[in-house]
């Protein structure tokens, strides 16, 4: 049975920031989640001059975290200095500080019922030069593969991790939700720009054109933006006051789901028709950031690798010869025994050539 993981994702419109700005907004709010949870301290950064082996043979080994992780504390006066090793790349792999800085921090390296984790990836320039600096996130998560402690996931908890998100990282809207309301949500390749959640946060900007529900709890946040909340317990979808109170909130959000329910049907044609491949690359190429980093937690066998290759290169790029790239990239993924699949892949290059 897969353990059903919660997340919370939000997003904002690109802003130039520092590495500085970042690791500030980084360190406060692992300091305010400290205080939220018994389990969330401390807090680790994975030791990026080790390989990924390296780090997996030395968890393997029993090492203790300080062996391969470096700590929050340890850091605390040099956070711009752990920001810039998040550096983005470019093409030939050399650092591109137009594309922003990503970092992440885990309350253990090793996964539990108790293991959290808190990425986001900020800065960059903004320019056309620069498409993937317009993706700003940050992203609170619970451990893949692991039914999460209830403590973590009870109402109180995670509705305050996402007021702690919202707050430091000023945010235009965050979700938390889980995979089992994932299940639920419009498949691929209509999904909605806000589907089913269990809380939604919008900005006071985009909390002005909607109209909240009347049947749901609703907030207001210091900065005038505006909760909603389907449930004042942990979201069950076997629930129906659950679920119907996270339909009326979709609901309320209609005037941005109808503009982005246009645009992909304007997208669905622009590739060859009734294949897998064309429909993840539409999904891909028009998804939201904050739920395309949820991908890689949708399916395990060899076609979610797909999906990760995709999230990985067209997340920043949508030009013909990056895209190119990328369909390359993931026919490495590809089993040889999987001719159609292959085949799909070699017309979908053909047809870009």
């Amino acid at each position: 049975m897969k353990a059903n993981r919660f997340l919370i994702a939000s997003s904002w419109e690109a802003r130039e920031e520092s590495p500085s700005q970042i690791g500030q907004r980084m360190l406060r709010s692992l300091d305010a989640l400290t205080s939220v949870c018994p389990f969330f301290r401390p807090w680790w950064f994975a030791d990026l001059s080790l390989s990924t082996d390296k780090m997996s043979e030395m968890m393997d080994e029993g090492a203790p975290p300080e062996d391969f992780c470096i700590s929050l504390d340890d850091v605390r006066d040099s956070m711009a200095e752990m920001v810039e090793r998040g550096m983005v790349t470019d093409d030939s792999d050399e650092p591109d500080p137009g594309g922003g800085y990503s970092i992440s921090a885990h309350n253990t390296m090793r996964t539990s019922p108790q293991s959290v984790g808190l990425r986001a990836h900020g800065g960059g320039r903004i320019n056309k030069a620069y498409p993937n600096a317009g993706l700003r996130y940050a992203n609170f998560e619970t451990a893949y593969g692991e039914p999460p402690d209830p403590a973590i996931v009870a109402y109180p908890v995670f509705r305050q991790v996402l007021l702690t998100i919202v707050s430091n990282w000023e945010v235009d809207y965050a979700q938390a939700y889980s995979h089992e309301i994932m299940d639920a949500w419009r498949p691929i390749p209509w999904r909605r720009y806000f589907d089913l959640s269990w809380m939604t946060y919008l900005s006071a900007r985009l909390a002005k054109q909607i109209t909240p529900p009347t049947d749901v709890l609703t907030e207001r946040t210091p900065d005038g933006g505006l909760l909603m909340i389907a449930a004042e317990e942990t979201f069950d979808v076997a629930n129906p006051r659950h679920m119907a109170a996270a339909r009326s909130i979709v609901k309320s959000l209609t005037p941005f789901n109808a503009p982005a329910d246009d645009k992909d049907r304007s997208l669905i044609g622009n590739w060859p028709k009734g294949s897998m491949l064309s429909r993840l690359l539409d999904f891909a190429l028009r998804f939201p950031e904050a739920d395309r980093t949820c991908l890689d937690d949708v399916a395990t066998d060899y076609k979610q690798q797909i999906k990760s290759v995709i999230t990985e290169h067209l997340a920043r790029y949508t030009d013909e010869k990056r895209l190119e790239r990328a369909l390359r990239d993931i026919g490495t993924f590809v089993p040889t025994h999987d001719v159609s699949l292959r085949d799909e892949l070699e017309r979908m290059l053909t047809w870009l050539s």
